[in-house]
């Protein structure tokens, strides 16, 4: 028998289901967690939500998000449970499961050699999914599962494996769709954590993001002193670098648009001055040119005047010696 998870599901007491906020319970619907507290026999392992954690904050809400209803499926070592346990109406949407369903699917296949039991489903396309496609690789292998090695294999088998099968999770649509087009043949869900669409059946539908599952919530942070999978810690990493590269790069811009704009003004009222002084030269060029127009104007005058009383012009007398 499994124990309970984190001592959190004594069930004949009260207080011992009033769990952190940070837990995946704080987010359950509250029929569903009502339904938790009626619970009165031993054998109860939880409900998905916290059966497992995902450090990664966006893959944590993607996983929710493809998971929806079942986040909030309780998971029984018990067949007795099971059969005796009525669900009751203003929980309906809530499923039991019991793990040694001969007739539940379970993973049969090899493990890695590690604490968490990670699955070894094809590992040469994962990892070409990872080398060439930005891949995090299976989603059943991104959770992280506290306990001995019995207890982490037995969960990832028996739990996530049935809920996430072979999807594969990329960091973008973009790379989930290179993917599809070169790897002719692939079988696997495909899910990415950003973009449109942000998931590909394995016959090549495309599915939209439609908002995150209102019922539960892997818990994104670890409790204690959690070791998880490197590449989540990277992933995690890589987020929080992306977020301070933007905010950095956003004040540069507009530290770079104020000094753009300050050179450009200065450019303009250096071509202002120099224009101001080109219209008042213009202006005298303008004044000597009148008046030279009015003199020759008036020279012009007289002679078409003497011409029309028949004298003669008068010459300048020369002086000389």
């Amino acid at each position: 028998m499994l124990q309970p998870h984190l001592q959190r599901i004594e069930l004949n007491k009260q207080s011992d289901v009033c769990v952190p906020s940070n837990s995946g319970y704080a987010h359950v619907q509250r029929s569903s967690q009502q339904l938790l507290n009626q619970l009165q026999q031993q054998g109860v392992c939880g409900i998905t939500a916290e059966l497992g954690r995902v450090e990664a904050h966006d893959l944590a809400r993607r996983l929710e998000k493809h998971l929806g209803g079942r986040m909030q499926t309780i998971f029984s070592d018990s067949k007795a449970f099971i059969d005796t346990t009525a669900i009751p109406q203003s929980a309906a949407s809530t499923k039991l499961h019991w793990l040694d369903n001969p007739r539940g699917r379970k993973y049969t296949g090899q493990y890695y050699d590690n604490a968490q039991r990670t699955l070894k489903l094809n590992p040469a396309l994962e990892r070409t999914a990872i080398d060439r496609y930005n891949s995090l690789g299976y989603a059943v292998n991104l959770i992280y599962i506290e306990g001995d090695k019995g207890r982490v294999e037995r969960l990832r088998s028996k739990v996530f494996f049935p809920l996430l099968n072979t999807a594969l999770v990329f960091q973008t649509s973009h790379d989930m769709l290179r993917f599809e087009k070169e790897q002719r043949g692939n079988t696997n869900l495909l899910l990415a954590l950003t973009g449109w669409p942000d998931s590909v059946d394995p016959d090549g539908a495309r599915t939209a993001g439609g908002g995150h599952s209102q019922t539960a919530k892997f818990c994104a942070r670890p409790m204690g002193d959690v070791h998880l999978d490197p590449r989540l810690r990277q992933l995690a990493k890589i987020q929080n670098e992306e977020r301070m590269c933007q905010q950095i790069i956003q004040k540069h811009d507009t530290d770079q648009t104020q000094r753009h704009t300050m050179m450009a003004l200065e450019s303009l009222t250096k071509d202002l001055e120099e224009l101001n002084k080109s219209m008042e030269e213009l202006e005298r060029n303008k004044k000597i040119l009148e008046g030279t127009i009015q003199e020759k104007t008036s020279e012009l005058n007289c002679v078409m005047s003497a011409r029309l009383e028949g004298q003669p012009l008068q010459k300048k007398r020369k002086t000389g010696p």
